[in-house]
């Protein structure tokens, strides 16, 4: 990331300006060019709010006072545009070449750079230079020495500007929940009106200045474009004639550059900005959900009712397509058996016109029919209401990709994270998980720096959990838990659901790992498997920071903390690996209602149990030590040595590939900021600081 300076200057009431030796510029200003009193009232009553009322009234009168000077100067009657053009009607803009920007066909890119595509996966494509600049409201542009050009524009070629800036309005408070102060169009409106004065135009075209077909070079002919010898470019402008279909090349490109021409489109590209293909998959109606008697009934018996919470929308979390239903599921807890309607639209996002009137059953979840080409979906409460932002329906048509998946439930709190994280997947991978969702409240920067490399992978998926209504870090869990439910059906056969620090550890010699035994569970009724707990003391927080290889096997929480408790009853938090398709309600210990299937399969201690490291210091829950201690007496019990090894080598593989980045020499990294424009890399200049001191 970078920073870039802005076009523009921040005011400051400088009590000792005048004894500075600046330069002084003159010019008319206003500080709000609109709005400027109810601004000021917003910021005091936010002030107030965060101070408990504890501020002195602020009084607006100077401003309002300034406003009326200026106005003296400036006449607001005129109705010339006073933000950056000051009214000009043809600003002047600097022209340069270089560096350009491109829009580009990811499936034939094979390297792209910043500026130009570096080469194509056919290298008979090329690049062509359309005839239209990119505006690029610039910091520095005074100082560069560059042809400058007066030309009439506008911001907006159809005359929707004032609806664009609305729609960003719209959604800036939405997200700061309305205390934005508003914001005005009237500038831009001006300026449009400035530039149709010039350019009086009844169609609402966009007028180039260029001139019809043309290249680089001296050629005229298509022949002639395939035969050169080195790189010719065809200007595209926005009047162009239809040209002529090309006939097929006599023979290749001798060129680098210079590509064969191709009769027709690729029948994959051959679409438009407004069509939406509609896979055959999803070119299903139903009229009906599954299972809406069986759903009758869990709600008349307030089965998974919560009424958690305050929220007043839904926030949509999640949606995904099965065979026969769509199924949506939120972060509201408070909306059970609410009757809402679900809302589908396409590819473009264009509202679908078939709606389906559902109930909020169970807790934050809903079932909806489905739609053909239904692509993004929402909810509202009526048909009148606008609903939230719709969500993107995810596929889970075919058969599951996964045997063995894992959620990991929602990561929060001050502990540094990042070698439980890494302990917890790789210990799962080595017990044959093939899948991870994580859900994710908060971690420190350096935890998330190795949360993206096993996205990157392709081992995990980040649910990120927020929305706009107030919850502790720790209140996640029951949404957590609903949508892994969900979002696991027809993508796994077997889901575990567990913490971070916990461990799910086979103990038979006739199970090695846990897909080992799943796989000797032939009954189709066995729907969820109960593993009882035994508790680990973790005295201490794992480090922030990797810093090397010592510090980190000695870190392990396998290798630190080994003191374990007996074994609890199968109804002290126990966890579960579920058929995810086959049950009905998911809580966090254990399901609460099934399809089909025993809702309770108890797995034996000495097949299997879950090894849970306890953190003692006890951040939010009073009491969990007192829980842990009754399991007493505790002793020394290791991992089997056969996953010590090989989890200690993952592990260690894995975080020094993250965090254990290769260094060079202070001379490379100058050599590489020169390019950049002359940069210097900082180590270069304390050098030379170093040197000058020296010789000083």
């Amino acid at each position: 990331m970078r920073s870039e300076y802005a076009d523009g200057a921040l005011l400051h009431f400088r009590y000792k300006v005048e004894s500075e030796n600046l330069k002084i510029t003159e010019k008319p200003f206003r500080f709000f060019p609109d709005n400027h009193s109810p601004h000021i009232t917003n910021m005091e009553d936010t002030a107030q709010k965060i101070f408990n009322g504890a501020m002195l009234t602020f009084s607006s009168k100077p401003y309002d006072t300034l406003q009326k000077c200026v106005r003296k100067i400036i006449p607001v009657e005129d109705k010339v545009c006073r933000t950056n053009f000051s009214g000009v009607a043809s600003p002047k803009f600097k022209i340069l070449a270089w560096p350009s920007k491109y829009v580009f066909n990811a499936s034939v890119i094979d390297i792209a750079q910043v500026h130009v595509p570096d080469s194509f996966t056919d290298s008979l494509m090329i690049s062509k230079n359309l005839n239209g600049a990119l505006l690029h409201f610039r910091y520095d542009a005074e100082s560069k020495n560059l042809t400058t050009t007066e030309k009439p524009y506008r911001f907006f070629p159809d005359d929707n500007h004032s609806t664009h800036i609305k729609n960003m309005e719209d959604t800036a408070q939405k997200i700061f929940n309305g205390v934005m102060p508003k914001f005005s169009s009237k500038p831009y409106d001006t300026l449009q009106e400035c530039v149709n004065k010039i350019m009086k135009s009844e169609e609402k075209i966009c007028v180039s200045t260029g001139g019809l077909f043309t290249f680089s070079q001296n050629v005229k002919t298509i022949e002639e474009v395939k035969n050169s010898t080195s790189e010719v470019v065809h200007y595209i402008n926005l009047n162009d004639k239809v040209v002529k279909k090309v006939g097929k090349s006599k023979k290749e490109a001798t060129s680098l550059y210079n590509s064969h021409f191709n009769e027709k489109e690729d029948s994959l590209f051959d679409f438009k900005s407004s069509e939406c293909q509609i896979e055959d998959w999803n070119n299903v109606y139903t009229d009906s959900i599954p299972n809406q008697e069986r759903h009758k009934e869990w709600a008349e018996e307030n089965l998974g009712i919560r009424k958690y919470l305050y929220h007043n929308s839904f926030a949509l979390l999640g949606a995904f397509v099965y065979t026969d239903q769509i199924i949506v599921t939120l972060t509201a807890e408070n909306q059970f058996n609410n009757t809402v309607y679900c809302r589908y639209y396409d590819c473009r996002r264009r509202e679908i016109p078939d709606q389906f009137e559902s109930v909020v059953n169970p807790e934050s979840t809903v079932f909806c029919a489905r739609r053909p080409g239904a692509k993004y979906i929402s909810i509202s409460k009526n048909l009148e209401e606008v609903p939230e932002y719709s969500i993107p329906i995810v596929p889970r048509i075919q058969k599951p990709p996964h045997y063995f998946t894992v959620c990991m439930a929602t990561l929060y709190g001050d502990e540094p994270k990042f070698l439980q994280i890494v302990d917890f997947i790789e210990y799962y991978k080595l017990q044959g998980a093939t899948f991870f969702h994580i859900y994710l409240r908060n971690v420190t920067d350096y935890d998330r720096v190795l949360l993206d490399d096993y996205v990157r992978t392709g081992d995990i998926e980040i649910i990120k959990m927020h929305d706009h209504h107030w919850r502790d870090d720790f209140m996640w869990h029951n949404a957590q838990i609903n949508d892994c439910h969900h979002r696991n059906k027809y993508f796994s056969k077997w889901t575990a659901v567990i913490d971070v620090d916990e461990r799910m550890e086979m103990r038979s010699d006739s199970y090695k790992t846990i897909t080992s035994f799943l796989d000797s569970v032939t009954d189709p009724n066995i729907v969820n498997l109960h593993f009882k707990v035994q508790w680990i003391i973790k005295t201490d927080n794992t480090p922030a920071r990797y810093e090397n290889e010592k510090q980190l096997i000695e870190e392990m929480v396998f290798h630190k903390y080994q003191n374990l408790s007996q074994v609890g009853s199968f109804w002290n938090q126990p966890k579960c690996i579920i058929r995810p398709e086959k049950i009905g309600i998911m809580t966090i210990h254990a399901p609460l209602a099934t399809y089909s299937g025993m809702r309770r399969s108890l797995v034996n201690e000495s097949i299997g149990v879950v090894r849970h490291y306890r953190n003692v210091q006890q951040r939010v829950f009073a009491g969990a030590l007192d829980r842990m201690m009754i399991h007493a007496p505790f002793s020394i019990s290791p991992i089997a040595q056969w996953i010590d090894n090989l989890l200690t080598e993952k592990i260690l593989k894995r975080v020094k590939w993250v965090y254990d980045v290769i260094d060079v020499t202070c001379d490379q990294k100058q050599r590489i900021y020169q390019i950049h424009g002359g940069l210097n890399a900082s180590c270069w200049l304390e050098q030379q600081h170093e040197k000058n001191n020296l010789a000083a």
